[in-house]
């Protein structure tokens, strides 16, 4: 009888061993759920949080990028024209994908809105303006110019689409550094139908520019002499016929046809 009792004491014992360690056994999934909740919301937090350049990306202009794109650190050192600027390092720069009304080109008469062309890329990138290159296909053109989009650094802003988009230069293909045409036609059409800049100053590019246009006045206009003494070899200007032979240089006039 006492064995029996016994016996039943150890067994009630080895029971309440195993009933008292199980709650232990079952707390550890719970433990391992809760570091997973805690995981989950801390990743649903990290993906609720946008980044700056998310933010940035949701509130940007078509002419104006979310970041740099990979590309060379310059700094602007001299203007041009309205597409061609010189940069620290590379020296000359022509702007991919645009064409600016002419100043400078000595076979061309100025051009409309010219002037007004190359006064707004120098106020975009005053000198001194860091600027990120980036390249297309070719690095240089013949002339040795190197040939780029250009971005602001400080906030992203694409240059050759923002000459276009407000109408200080036309959509222009260079084949083959077309990354970006089909967008700069885009834009280009926007600013036509917009009449904005050189497309309502103007009427379109390679215009030559009137005294009211952008100040100045075509070669032939200014230099076309009063009288009747000019020679019929020379339709549209006014040379004089031999003799004497004139030099090149006392000619005023250019692109003319003999």
């Amino acid at each position: 009888m006492n064995s029996l009792i016994c016996s039943a004491l150890v067994l009630a014992s080895i029971f309440a061993g195993c009933s008292s360690s199980s709650p232990e056994t079952l707390a550890t999934p719970s433990t391992s759920s809760t570091s997973a909740d805690e995981s989950t919301t801390t990743s649903t937090t990290s993906l609720a949080l946008p980044s700056s350049t998310s933010l940035a990306a949701a509130t940007t202009t078509s002419t104006q990028g979310p970041a740099l794109p990979a590309g060379d650190e310059a700094t602007i050192t001299r203007h041009v024209d309205g597409d061609t600027i010189y940069v620290s390092g590379l020296g000359s720069v022509r702007l991919i994908g645009i064409d600016t009304p002419e100043t400078k080109d000595p076979r061309t008469v100025v051009e409309c809105f010219g002037k007004e062309a190359s006064n707004h890329i120098a106020a975009l990138l005053p000198i001194g303006t860091r600027v990120r290159v980036v390249y297309d296909v070719q690095r240089t053109d013949r002339y040795d110019r190197a040939l780029a989009y250009l971005y602001r650094s400080s906030d992203a802003l694409f240059i050759n689409a923002a000459m276009i988009i407000e109408g200080y230069a036309a959509a222009y293909r260079y084949p083959p550094d077309v990354a970006n045409a089909d967008w700069f036609a885009a834009l280009d059409r926007q600013a036509r139908n917009a009449n904005v800049g050189l497309w309502a100053a103007c009427g379109g590019i390679d215009t030559p520019a009137s005294g009211a246009g952008s100040g100045a006045t075509t070669t032939t206009a200014a230099a076309t002499p009063s009288g009747t003494n000019c020679s019929p070899s020379y339709p549209g200007v006014c040379i004089p016929p031999a003799p004497p032979d004139l030099d090149c240089g006392d000619v005023p006039y250019k692109r003319f046809v003999v």
